[in-house]
């Protein structure tokens, strides 16, 4: 990764403390590296929508056997978030990614193919409610007649009251979403 030549808030706090999360040489030397393995490709599942969504599933979950804790989870919204900062208009649950960094989370509840939405996990935090992520993942589909509309609706009435409701269309190449409070995600 670059560093960008101008923000919005060069010279503040928040900008500054951004470009170093996001921008750091160290874990984009690690990134490039981590980069150059793919698990999927060796298993010969890197065409399989279900096999990237059950290893981000377990990924996301800092219960499970990685060992990364929800370091994994924190660095990946933080990517969306930085990704989504360039967005005009931000969807209206966008966040700095300062904010994923020092949140204190204490419980991640990941879910599967839940009302057909590929993932879908709350964050329980201690100082900032219970946030909601609804990822739909698109290996090599693109998204459906009015999907994201309709996982839009069913996540906003079923966590009516979650602090944050964050949809997020996955792709390999970072597809624009259709929908203006889906944030753009890629492989």
């Amino acid at each position: 990764m670059t560093e960008p030549s101008t923000n919005a808030s060069t010279g503040s706090m928040d900008g500054d403390l951004t470009n170093f999360l996001m921008y750091c040489p160290e874990l984009s030397k690690l990134e490039a590296t981590l980069s150059q393995f793919n698990i999927f490709r060796v298993l010969r599942a890197d065409q399989n929508e279900l096999r990237h969504s059950n290893m981000l599933a377990w990924l996301f979950n800092p219960d499970e056997s990685h060992g990364l804790d929800d370091l994994f989870l924190r660095r990946w919204l933080m990517e969306i978030f930085q990704r989504a900062a360039t967005v005009d208009p931000k969807p209206s649950d966008w966040v700095s990614p300062i904010v994923v960094d020092i949140l204190t989370i204490e419980r991640v509840e990941v879910q599967r193919e839940f009302e057909n939405i590929d993932l879908l996990f709350t964050i329980r935090t201690k100082d900032a409610g219970v946030w909601v992520v609804c990822i739909e993942n698109k290996v090599n589909s693109v998204e459906g007649v009015g999907q994201l509309k309709r996982y839009y609706e069913r996540v906003s009435k079923r966590y009516h009251d979650a602090t944050k409701r964050i949809f997020i269309l996955l792709s390999k190449h970072g597809v624009r979403p259709s929908h203006p409070e889906y944030m753009e995600g890629s492989y």
